[in-house]
């Protein structure tokens, strides 16, 4: 789909879900035109959806994270990022959200050691630079 064209995208989407509805691959990619939508709540179905047809599907269960944290259910996001971890514990990705969750959920230590994770594992990730930045001004014990 061009881009701005996510009303159409995901009014064919809503059409299609009846015939489509036991395929985990169909909620994640509704899920992510409702991401581009800034649909939070309903990306946040269609990754559980996806993820109720196919629990080990690691992008799904990234993209649900990062939905629940614009909504800022930093606790769910959290929780969603540990099952992540517990399968690729160096997803770079995961590391980073899980920091960030770990920093609104007040556990400075653990978002430190996410972040040095993350650090290690993306070097040269857009955000790596900031990151370290950050690391590099936390007050050393």
């Amino acid at each position: 789909f061009l881009r701005g064209s996510h009303d159409e995208a995901l009014t064919i989407m809503e059409g299609l879900e009846k015939v489509m509805s036991g395929s985990p691959q169909f909620y994640f990619e509704w899920g992510f035109f409702q991401v581009e939508a800034q649909q939070w709540s309903a990306a946040i179905r269609s990754y559980k959806r996806c993820l109720e047809l196919a629990p080990v599907n690691l992008d799904a269960r990234l993209n649900l994270s990062a939905a629940q944290m614009k909504t800022e259910d930093y606790g769910d996001a959290s929780k969603n990022l540990e099952v992540l971890l517990a399968e690729s514990p160096d997803h770079p990705l995961a590391r980073l959200y899980a920091g960030f969750c770990a920093k609104e959920l007040a556990d400075m230590p653990a978002a430190i050691e996410h972040w040095r994770r993350f650090v290690e594992l993306a070097p040269d990730h857009i955000d790596a630079a900031k990151i370290r930045q950050a690391l590099e001004s936390q007050p050393t014990r």
